[in-house]
C-alpha cells in the first residue's frame, strides 16, 4: 500500500514521516487509509495530511462519510439504569437493539429518543462511578476510526464543546 501510494501521488517515500506502525500525518492514516480516504480539501492538487489542516479535516470527514456518518444523527445519550445490566448487553458495540427493548429492561435515555432507534449500551467508568450510555450509529462510526470507546466519547465531548462555543 505504501509503494502504491508513492506511485499514485508522486510523493518521495523516503521523506514521509510516520509512526513505527506506518500511521502517517495528523490523522494517523495507514497508507491504505490514505489512498482510500485522503482528500485535497484546499484544492491545490495535493492530499497533504502532514501540514494542511483543511486537508486533514476534510480527510477525516471523508472517512466518516464513507463509514456512513448520519449528519444530524444521534451519537450518544446517557442512560438511566435501575441495576447493572447483564454483560451481554454491554459486550456488543454494534447498535442493533431498539431503544424500546432497553426500556422494557428498565433502561431509559435521559433525552428524547425514538423507540425504534437502534443502540448499543456503553458502560463508562467515571470519577463519580459507573455510567451507562446509549451509543448510536454515529458513535459506532467514530469507533471505526479508533476502536477505543474512551476515544470516541472524548471526540464527542470535544465536538459538543466546540459546537457550544461556536453557537454561544
Amino acid at each position: 500500500q505504501f509503494v502504491l501510494l508513492g506511485k499514485e501521488t508522486g510523493l518521495d517515500l523516503t521523506q514521509l514521516k510516520g509512526s513505527y506502525a506506518g500511521a502517517m500525518g495528523l490523522p494517523q492514516f495507514l497508507p491504505s487509509s490514505f489512498r482510500k480516504f485522503a482528500v485535497d480539501f484546499v484544492g491545490d492538487g495535493r492530499r497533504d495530511v502532514w501540514k494542511s489542516v483543511p486537508d486533514v479535516i476534510g480527510s477525516v470527514a471523508n472517512y466518516y462519510k464513507l463509514h456512513e456518518w448520519q449528519p444530524g444523527g444521534m451519537v450518544t445519550v446517557q442512560a438511566r439504569v435501575q441495576a447493572a445490566p447483564p454483560a451481554e448487553l454491554t459486550d456488543d458495540i454494534t447498535p442493533q437493539t431498539p431503544i424500546a427493548e432497553f426500556r422494557k429492561l428498565g433502561m431509559e435515555p435521559v433525552a428524547s429518543v425514538p423507540d425504534d432507534a437502534l443502540a448499543a449500551l456503553l458502560p463508562l467508568e467515571t470519577e463519580r462511578g459507573m455510567q451507562y450510555w446509549f451509543r448510536f450509529k454515529n458513535f459506532y462510526v467514530i469507533t471505526r476510526y479508533n476502536r477505543s470507546t474512551n476515544y470516541a466519547m472524548a471526540v464527542y465531548e470535544i465536538a459538543r464543546g466546540i459546537r457550544a462555543r461556536v453557537k454561544g
